[in-house]
């Protein structure tokens, strides 16, 4: 099951949510849910990210396409451009 894929595919310019709960403890190991997001972000939703406190992350990934980000509690994400 770990080697699964899924993915949800709206319609252009719909939002969808991805519910999240805060746990007490700290991140201790690999993420268990990775998210990648396509999406052209704007400048607006650029300062969201940063007034939530996304910060860039280095996963060790190199030169690549797409910029890893990661949350307040070290949850990594990926921002790539839509196909």
């Amino acid at each position: 099951m770990a080697d699964q894929a899924a993915a949800a595919v709206p319609d252009r310019g719909a939002l969808i949510g991805v519910p999240t709960r805060p746990v007490p403890e700290a991140k201790t190991g690999k993420n268990r849910v990775h998210l990648d997001v396509a999406a052209e972000l704007g400048e607006d939703q650029w300062a969201a990210l940063a007034v939530l406190r996304a910060v860039p992350a280095d996963v060790g990934q190199g030169p690549v396409s797409w910029i890893v980000l990661a949350d307040p509690e070290g949850s990594e994400f990926c921002l790539l451009s839509p196909l």
